[in-house]
């Protein structure tokens, strides 16, 4: 990597964490409560749910889980497809064409960025982010969404307009930092802000380059059940506090009294009584009570039973809410499966759409790489739950003639340039493809299940099957 690059790869990844450091700081001695909550739902204020489901995002285990249990539920397998047509197969230039399409989908980090971007659409209810080129590798940068929105599109493509007033946090040269790690039009749009802070506050972002994403409007997708996390870490911390009540136990030392009623020690004496029981007690949940009174025992064993069934019930009640089977967490009372996979389904179709949304950007953005023809990239509709399944569908298709083959390959995780490189180096290098005979089976019989049979001996044959066998069917001399 030449200097230049390597200053300008230094100063952006500098840049992203000064910004990412700026999420973590709002959320420090930062708290929620249930009026606060039902507040923002109340008046859909998606700066402050996008902020609270940031904080329970790093705070609550339960709410992390969920989240990212829909993020990483899409395995974003794609195919790159030419679709100008059988003549543009036969040009010169079409293969250099392919090549270097190609060449920019494998130099993107488009598996890892995706999975991110979900994650921040999930959590933050929105994705903005931009495309940086380091050096021929092509990554995205995380755009802070309270100061992006999205209102329109171009060629059905999302369009990003930033809010320049967001570098006003920044002076000296720690704004010449922050400056230098964005690209250079946001540079420019800043310059331009300063000169016009009415008119020039938002400015458009090139949409080759810039992309935004979400289902549905901004507010983050579970903010609604942030008021069941809240109940689950109350009914956390209420548990808490009865099982240390549960193994916290009470000595008592009773002291006896005359038949008068009154003590038959003096004060000192009943201190040194105290006092020497306490030092034989070292045990922290053991206290020492020194009493001429009579003490009960309250057990407290079947009410931190319920206080037990209480937080499960809680947990429940943030999966149930969230429209997602708690069986697949472990946290399920009910240890049954039955409709598990169409649960799963269910979770599926909320995150299968974004795909839709990835196709229309990528769509645009391979328009832009140098040669006259067209190409899409596919993100056929896989998940890690149904990539079995899909891999099936793909491979049964295609034995009725289908174009599924490369569909296939992409349900098994492997993508175009490694299928290709497995291709050459088995057929061409190793020659498996004449090594490796395959078995006689319905797959590879041309005939199908009939030409597998297996031929009859001749005393089994009757005289019409050997005359068909012959080649003399029906008895005619054909």
């Amino acid at each position: 990597m030449a200097e230049k690059e390597t200053r300008n790869f230094t100063s952006i990844l500098d840049g992203s964490q000064k910004v990412a450091a700026l999420d973590r700081q709002s959320l420090q001695r930062f708290t929620v409560t249930k009026d606060q909550l039902k507040q923002a739902l109340d008046s859909k204020d998606v700066a402050s749910l996008r902020k609270y489901s940031l904080y329970f995002y790093h705070t609550s285990g339960i709410y992390r889980r969920l989240v990212d249990y829909y993020a990483n539920l899409l395995t974003f397998d794609h195919i790159l497809l030419p679709i100008d047509g059988e003549e543009a197969f036969k040009e010169k230039t079409f293969l250099k064409a392919y090549e270097r399409q190609l060449d920019y989908i494998e130099n993107s980090q488009i598996k890892g960025d995706s999975n991110e971007m979900v994650r921040n659409v999930i959590r933050d209810g929105a994705y903005f982010g931009y495309e940086r080129d380091l050096n021929g590798n092509f990554t995205f940068q995380h755009l802070p969404a309270e100061f992006c929105r999205s209102r329109f599109k171009i060629a059905g493509v999302a369009t990003v307009e930033f809010d320049y007033s967001f570098f006003n946090q920044f002076r000296g040269e720690e704004l010449e930092e922050i400056l230098e790690a964005f690209p250079e039009e946001m540079q420019q749009g800043f310059l331009e802000y300063l000169q016009d802070r009415t008119n020039k506050r938002w400015g458009l972002l090139n949409p080759n380059f810039a992309r935004a994403h979400m289902l549905g409007d901004e507010v983050p997708i579970f903010a609604s059940i942030l008021e069941d996390v809240i109940d689950y870490s109350e009914s956390k911390r209420i548990q808490k506090i009865k099982d240390e009540l549960n193994i916290y136990k009470i000595v008592v030392q009773k002291i006896p009294l005359d038949d008068d009623g009154n003590l038959t020690f003096e004060m000192p004496e009943l201190k040194q009584f105290h006092q020497n029981l306490r030092k034989m007690v070292s045990n922290s949940n053991v206290d020492v009570v020194t009493t001429p009174c009579d003490v009960d025992l309250v057990d407290l064993q079947d009410t931190a039973q319920q206080g037990k069934d209480s937080v499960d019930g809680a947990k429940e009640s943030v999966y149930s809410n969230a429209g997602t089977a708690s069986i697949l967490f472990g946290t399920s009372r009910n240890s049954g499966s039955i409709g598990l996979r169409e649960s799963q389904r269910v979770d599926e179709m909320l995150v299968l759409t974004i795909l839709h949304q990835f196709e229309a950007w990528y769509k645009n953005r391979l328009a832009q790489i140098p040669g006259k023809y067209n190409f899409v990239l596919m993100f056929p509709p896989i998940t890690h739950s149904n990539r079995d399944e899909m891999v099936k569908m793909y491979k049964e298709a295609a034995t009725f003639g289908f174009g599924t083959k490369l569909l296939a390959l992409a349900a098994m995780g492997i993508n175009q340039t490694e299928s290709n490189a497995l291709l050459e180096f088995e057929n061409i290098f190793l020659e498996l493809n004449e090594k490796m005979i395959p078995t006689k089976s319905a797959h590879t019989q041309p005939g199908g299940e009939e030409d597998t049979k297996p031929e009859k001996d001749e005393d089994e044959l009757s005289d019409e099957g050997a005359s068909t066998r012959d080649g003399n069917k029906n008895g005619s001399d054909k």
